[in-house]
């Protein structure tokens, strides 16, 4: 049951986001530097007062508001439609309006209007999301989760070509998108219904709830976005819009790996530990720490030697130079994060301390600022990203020592099939000549997978075992 049900989840988790980084990729053959800048400045902005203004009742409800029928769901939904219709038009007046003061953004009507309605829409979606899964109502989390972005992206390129390819086009598409979805979804949802009363007990367990996780998604929003907004101050838009493509990729594509690897770990240990105590828990968190490694160490691997021809392939020329510089960079910071977000974080969550987690959040944002702004005022913006990287990678490794107190961490020698393996992947893609065109960069990922996944079967025990080929005529290299 809970297999089948991650399973169900992980298609709308993972076209969501590729969506809106293809979003991303298409706007830099539309869109210059500075505007593709703004657009993502806007955006990051939304997510912050999205954060302080309904994601805490999100969590909460994400928690205790599944419950069907009865009175107490009623005064959740009269409280739910209050504080949505609250936060949705706060959001939707300081969204422009700070966008327009912090900003170079134009003082055109049109174009703070779209702002405004895209925020109110994308409110309601992003938390209506959330309403749908705590009810499992998977089909209504796909629609959020992927069908606004297409249509957004859809109807944008229709604006594009009718003559109206500018930021006004961008957001007036994403606005009419985002409001459709949302309006579907309130009314299958119940959360267009007559009753906005907000109920204050209710209201003052939501707060004390959600809170807490909240200050853990700001210090989590801040390790992410400040790249950007201090490239804004001390380089301007245009250096956010040359930033978006190889940062939006490699946070992506690193974010993307820890869901598909590690999606159904920590509730199979939690299951776990119920049965055989904290060992059997950790020794399954181990396990899924020990793939999430495996997977990630070649991918950043070959990302790293693919970043010109991929740069070359899906941005528009003006971007292509900052992305081959930023793309590995990037993808070395987002797996530093990963891995301690699917990883070391789960064995805090398991071992019951949760105080450590946001913790270690509070050092990695105050590190990230920090070093990043350091790295900007001296190499500018690819010192930005190496600063991100510094922070990341400094926060993991204290981590790792935080959770050496608690329990026993994986043995670093039980990595070493999995070095061999991305080195003899790296040693054939350096070998081969460089691709140019989407069937080279494809042939190239193809073989070089091809040879990471058959040297790990010959050198990997657990692997081989798992997969009932125990008997490979080289398995004596994998015996520990």
């Amino acid at each position: 049951m809970l297999i089948r049900q991650t399973l169900l989840y992980v298609p709308a988790g993972v076209l969501g986001p590729l969506l809106q980084l293809a979003t991303i990729v298409v706007w830099t053959h539309w869109l210059n530097p500075s505007e593709l800048g703004l657009y993502t400045l806007v955006i990051a902005l939304q997510d912050l007062l999205h954060l302080i203004g309904i994601a805490w009742w999100s969590h909460y409800v994400l928690r205790y508001g599944g419950a069907p029928g009865a009175e107490p769901r009623d005064q959740l939904m009269m409280t739910e439609r209050g504080l949505l219709v609250l936060a949705g038009l706060a959001q939707a007046v300081l969204v422009p309006a700070l966008a327009f003061a912090l900003f170079d953004l134009p003082a055109d009507p049109a174009l703070l209007a779209s702002i405004a309605l895209a925020t109110l829409g994308r409110t309601a979606v992003t938390h209506w999301s959330v309403r749908a899964r705590a009810e499992q109502r998977i089909g209504l989390y796909a629609l959020a989760q992927t069908l606004a972005p297409a249509l957004g992206l859809v109807l944008a390129l229709l604006l594009f070509v009718s003559g109206q390819a500018n930021l006004v086009g961008v957001f007036l598409a994403m606005a009419v998108a985002y409001v459709m979805v949302a309006v579907s979804m309130g009314l299958r949802l119940g959360g267009l219904r007559q009753g906005l009363r907000i109920d204050d007990a209710v209201l003052r367990l939501s707060l004390r709830y959600g809170l807490l996780t909240t200050v853990g998604s700001l210090f989590a929003w801040i390790s992410i976005q400040s790249v950007r907004f201090t490239n804004e101050a001390l380089l301007g838009t245009a250096a956010v819009g040359l930033l978006a493509v190889g940062w939006g990729i490699g946070q992506r594509i690193a974010s993307q790996i820890g869901v598909l690897a590690t999606t159904a770990v920590l509730p199979i240990a939690i299951a776990k530990e119920r049965e055989g105590g904290h060992s059997a828990g950790l020794a399954q968190l181990s396990l899924g720490g020990y793939l999430l490694v495996t997977t990630l160490l070649p991918a950043t691997v070959a990302l790293a030697l693919l970043a010109e021809p991929m740069a070359l392939l899906i941005a528009a020329e003006p971007f292509q130079a900052a992305t081959v510089q930023i793309l590995p960079f990037a993808m070395m910071a987002g797996a530093a994060r990963v891995l301690r977000h699917h990883y070391l974080d789960d064995v805090l969550q398991l071992i019951e301390r949760p105080g450590l987690m946001t913790l270690l959040d509070a050092v990695e944002a105050a590190l990230t600022v920090l070093f990043c702004y350091l790295g900007a005022l001296w190499l500018g913006m690819l010192g930005s990203v190496a600063g991100c990287l510094v922070a990341a990678a400094v926060t993991t490794l204290l981590a790792c020592g935080v959770v050496a107190r608690h329990a026993a961490l994986p043995r670093l020698g039980a990595l070493w099939p999995s070095v061999i393996a991305s080195a003899l992947m790296a040693a054939l893609l350096l070998a081969m000549p460089r691709p140019q065109g989407l069937a080279a960069v494809s042939l190239h990922v193809v073989l070089g997978s091809l040879l990471y996944g058959a040297a790990m079967l010959l050198l990997d025990r657990r692997l081989a075992h798992a997969l009932g080929m125990s008997r490979l005529p080289l398995w004596w290299f994998g015996r520990r």
